[in-house]
């Protein structure tokens, strides 16, 4: 697991993964500031960077103002913080960085559709070379559930 170590903003633009990819991108100053994008999304463009990715979404322009970045699939999770005045910072966490684990699901409302609920798969154990450090790894979007439940 890598903690805090430091990224510019163009190694966050430049970024290439060989796998689909979950990102979501969260600018709490924006009034529609949370957007997400699933490995559906995302597998077309494995032979670009996370910029013409986000250009295609109209944000790859705004990577600058975000307050975090996740990026995600089965192997890894990457989250990305912004501390202001060009201070950019990562965590990694890698599937082979738990010494045991377990798989959990959490759901939350969409934020395009709030009659359906995203159903987000997570790894949670504790980590290598660690005694009692547990970690949580978000792995992916595993299908969208109605909310049956909501009233009318």
């Amino acid at each position: 697991m890598q903690e805090f170590e430091i990224i510019t903003l163009e190694e966050i633009k430049k970024l290439r993964f060989s796998k689909a990819y979950n990102i979501v991108c969260i600018n709490y100053d924006e009034e529609k500031g949370i957007n997400i994008f699933t490995e559906e999304d995302t597998k077309d463009y494995l032979e670009k960077d996370i910029a013409a990715f986000l250009e295609t979404k109209n944000l790859k322009d705004k990577i600058k103002d975000m307050y975090r970045i996740y990026i995600f699939n089965e192997e890894f999770m990457k989250i990305i913080f912004n501390f202001g005045n060009n201070d950019y910072k990562y965590n990694e966490i890698l599937e082979n960085d738990f010494k045991e684990s377990f798989i959990k699901y959490i759901y939350s409302k969409d934020p395009k559709n709030t009659q359906k609920s995203n159903r987000l798969k997570v790894r949670v154990g504790i980590l290598n070379n660690e005694e009692k450090r547990e970690a949580i790894q978000y792995i992916g979007y595993i299908e969208e559930v109605w909310n049956k439940w909501r009233k009318k």
